[in-house]
């Protein structure tokens, strides 16, 4: 009989459980999509038992793919991080949960930055943004008041999906970090800032270590799930450093590029340090003895997915476009595009940030334009990291994680701009491979590092070329220069 780890994300758009052996195999994949909805302009929000009814049709799609000899041992945590489920007494719902895109809190994130300033930056690691936990409880209290005096616990998605699986009420330090209401550096509660924002502390839950044992399967969850009542869970951790995790991230000689719906760059750092500008978020990582800088930007593959649309290349003809694009270097033509589509985060923090392309000429066409945005998200990407360089040591490599840079083409074009080796893995779904990692690790009891190092190896390398990196580096002066006239112009 093989022992299994699944690993559950509960992602923005979907929910993914990954099926993982001892030695890092994954023997199984499931997902199940889920919309966002916006009942007014500003909102985004999810119904907390979509997840549920997720992870039920993704285990059942997982089962369905193992060998009946198969067992599972453990099941860890992972998902989309900042968002705000409010339940009561009884740990029900009390309204949908508010997702990180949500931007419903900017007066709310305006009133923190005009109280605390840079202060807030040294406690809590970067500045509070709309979407946070805290911006939107703030919210809530001011205009849902009778909402909020009726929550017991606030909790992030994945922690509400494990409480589903555990009954027990609980947050990891990494996705705390995400809260903004949380000490990185001495991973706690921030009870006085709490306390001094006029909310109640006790409905922050306990911590509990990403890899520690969180609680056992609930019986009549095990029955709804097709799965063994005896199989422990393990806490998790945000769905960025189950990424890092699951594509192999373990020195801080590994800089981690990682597109999604937006886009992440990510670096171990061996102390404590944050941004006095407030940039960037420095966070507990998931290993239990680091900590990891993040530069976010929050239109990255939403970029691609959008001009895709506008020039009729979704699908399989994106894939196209990518491949008769990549001869292109759009900035050597001065056409330049500022992903901002809705508003951005590093280095700029500031939501009314708007898009916009830069240089068109007659003679461009929908090929330009699509190379011309994949490298406005490469520039957002480096322009985030050249905030992240001030607080860490200059890394070797790039560890490549999945969606926009599954694509050769695009891995080209980020060990082009940043001018750095770029590894890659096969694995699709690595922030579910790290949340079954650290499933593997709670129960083992073995150095996570160690074992991410032995178990999860690159399978190729995209070398830089270096003449079309000096005119990348020329390209990125010019469009720092047009990012501050959208600035100044918001």
């Amino acid at each position: 009989m093989s022992d299994l780890y699944l690993g559950i994300d509960i992602g923005t758009s979907s929910t993914k459980v990954v099926a993982m052996d001892d030695e890092g195999i994954v023997h199984g994949l499931g997902r199940s999509s889920y919309h966002t909805a916006s009942p007014q302009a500003g909102f985004a929000e999810q119904d907390p038992e979509t997840w549920i009814q997720a992870v039920k049709e993704s285990v059942r799609d997982v089962r369905s793919q193992l060998r009946e000899s198969s067992r599972v041992r453990a099941i860890g945590m992972t998902g989309q991080m900042h968002g705000l489920v409010m339940l009561d007494a009884r740990f029900q719902p009390l309204a949908p949960a508010i997702l990180w895109p949500d931007t419903r809190s900017a007066q709310e994130v305006r009133e923190i930055k005009e109280r605390y300033g840079s202060k807030l930056f040294e406690l809590t690691g970067g500045p509070t943004a709309t979407g946070f936990l805290l911006s939107s409880l703030l919210w809530i209290k001011k205009h849902r008041q009778v909402i909020y005096d009726k929550i017991h616990v606030v909790l992030t998605p994945k922690d509400y999906v494990r409480l589903y699986l555990t009954g027990i009420p609980a947050m990891d330090p990494t996705d705390a970090c995400g809260t903004g209401a949380f000490l990185p550096s001495v991973s706690c509660w921030a009870e006085e800032l709490v306390n001094d924002l006029e909310l109640d502390p006790k409905l922050f839950p306990k911590i509990l270590p990403s890899a520690c044992i969180a609680g056992s399967l609930l019986p009549q969850v095990a029955k709804e799930l097709g799965l063994a009542s005896d199989i422990l869970i393990v806490t998790g951790c945000g769905d960025l450093q189950a990424s890092a995790m699951g594509i192999g991230i373990t020195s801080p000689e590994q800089l981690l590029v990682n597109v999604g719906t937006g886009g992440q760059v990510f670096q171990l750092l061996d102390h404590y340090a944050f941004d006095p500008q407030g940039r960037l978020h420095t966070m507990v990582h998931a290993d239990g003895k680091s900590w990891h800088a993040m530069g976010a930007i929050l239109a990255a593959g939403l970029s691609m997915s959008w001009i895709a649309r506008i020039i009729g290349a979704e699908g399989d003809e994106m894939s196209s476009f990518f491949e008769a694009s990549s001869g292109l270097i759009a900035c050597e033509e001065d056409l330049f595009f500022l992903p901002y589509l809705v508003g951005e985060r590093t280095p700029h923090m500031d939501e009314k940030l708007s898009a916009s392309f830069w240089g068109l000429r007659a003679g461009h066409d929908k090929t330009h334009l699509f190379r011309a945005v994949l490298e406005g998200v490469a520039f957002a990407l480096w322009d985030s990291f050249d905030v992240l360089s001030s607080l860490s040591q200059q890394p070797k490599v790039i560890r490549a994680g999945s969606g926009g840079l599954r694509d050769v083409h695009f891995r080209q074009l980020i060990a082009d701009v940043f001018g750095l080796p770029l590894e890659y893995t096969n694995e699709v779904e690595t922030s579910g491979l790290g949340a079954a990692l650290l499933a593997q690790a709670g129960v083992s009891g073995a150095d996570s590092g160690e074992m991410i190092d032995a178990l999860v190896k690159p399978v190729g390398t995209i070398w830089p070329n270096m003449v079309r990196h000096r005119a990348y580096a020329e390209g990125f002066q010019r469009y720092r220069q047009l990012a501050q006239v959208m600035k100044e112009l918001s």
